[in-house]
């Protein structure tokens, strides 16, 4: 039995594969990133998430584990540490999530993978490895166009007044916002980033007003400036990405990067799955 898992800051999708290749089982359960969580915290929560699937833990031999904010040896081995805790009798491999969008959207041919999630990243693949990728540096001094950095545009118009009236009102009932609760859950509660991105999808839901949509286009737009266009020789790539904000905006996208030459080459709104592949066809050819 192998394990399959693709995790951001907000949610990580598992899928248990046997010996078939059959998924036997998938679940969601929160998002693990070792900047905002421990080995403890992580063992305990998959603890409490497989206790229904427990007979099917203990079957795990392998467990392949991409995710956010995994981009060194000790940030990769708090996943590790937490995730050995649980899976004790398995091998495990944990590569950062832009790896895992690599090979969720191209395996083994070249291109260039865009991630726009909570956060969001960019690189250059040869089909084998990570040739060039500048860091994100995270959702204050970077991730442009992801869910975190909409999140906190939304939050100033409003704060700031510079909403249209209808649109205001919308903001108001959809989300009965209350400044202080706001003010404590970006500056003193655990996880900003998330809590910034769960803002994220009013954009889609009001797609039609102009105002959120220049907010959503200089977002990407400024994705595209400093995560694309900015690497030698992207233009030798065809270009990925992975993430519902791409998936909402790709016609946005689309014009940003035909100023450039460029298009949307694919979209994976859900890279666990084409991992899943990936990993199955490793095994078939070795």
């Amino acid at each position: 039995m192998i394990v399959v898992a693709d995790s951001g800051s907000t949610k990580t999708d598992w899928r248990f594969v046997d010996e078939n290749g059959k998924v036997v089982h998938e679940q969601r359960t929160m998002g693990f990133n070792p900047y905002f969580h421990i080995a403890e915290f992580i063992s305990k929560k998959l603890d409490e998430s497989f206790e229904e699937v427990e007979s099917l833990v203990d079957q795990v031999t392998q467990v392949y584990f991409y995710g956010a904010g995994c981009s060194s040896f000790d940030l990769c081995d708090v996943i590790h540490r937490g995730l050995k805790q649980v899976f004790n009798g398995a091998v495990i491999k944990v590569e950062h999530d832009l790896l895992g969008a690599c090979r969720a959207l191209f395996g083994n041919e070249p291109g260039f993978a865009c991630i726009i999630g909570t956060g969001s990243n960019s690189c250059a693949w040869d089909g084998n490895e990570i040739i060039y990728n500048k860091p994100s540096h995270g959702y204050i001094l970077g991730d442009e166009g992801s869910g975190a950095h909409l999140g906190m545009q939304l939050l100033r118009m409003y704060f700031r007044g510079d909403m249209p009236e209808s649109v205001r009102e919308s903001f108001e009932e959809t989300f009965s916002p209350d400044e202080a609760e706001i003010i404590t859950n970006v500056y003193k509660r655990k996880n900003p980033n998330v809590y910034l991105a769960s803002f994220a999808k009013f954009f889609s839901d009001h797609k039609e007003d102009v105002t959120l949509g220049g907010v959503v286009y200089k977002a990407l737009y400024d994705f595209v400036q400093h995560r694309i266009v900015n690497y030698k020789d992207y233009k030798d790539y065809n270009v990925g990405f992975v993430g519902s904000i791409a998936f909402h905006f790709e016609d946005s996208l689309n014009r940003i990067l035909s100023h450039h030459g460029k298009k949307v080459d694919r979209i994976v709104t859900n890279p666990v799955d084409e991992l899943v592949r990936y990993h199955l066809e490793q095994v078939a050819q070795s």
